[in-house]
């Protein structure tokens, strides 16, 4: 395997671990950062209407993926 697609496949590993642990913690403080409530009630009126977002946001589950392409490498100056 390449030295690029190694690092690609590192970084897209590590990236995705940092991602889930951010979404856990930004689930934990209620904190719909991604607009998810926003989306709903814009785009699904009826069922933001059943729904109690502030409890239910709580309950989704979240997959973040990550996935690193590094397409060309080399140096600045």
């Amino acid at each position: 395997m390449g030295e690029r697609k190694k690092l690609n496949k590192e970084l897209s590993k590590q990236l995705t671990k940092e991602a889930k642990q951010i979404t856990k913690k930004l689930q934990k403080a209620n904190c719909d950062a991604f607009g998810i409530g926003r989306n709903l009630i814009a785009y699904h009126p009826e069922l933001w209407k059943k729904k109690n977002w502030n409890k239910d946001y709580a309950k989704v589950k979240f997959k973040p993926e990550v996935e690193v392409k590094i397409l060309y490498s080399g140096v600045l100056k």
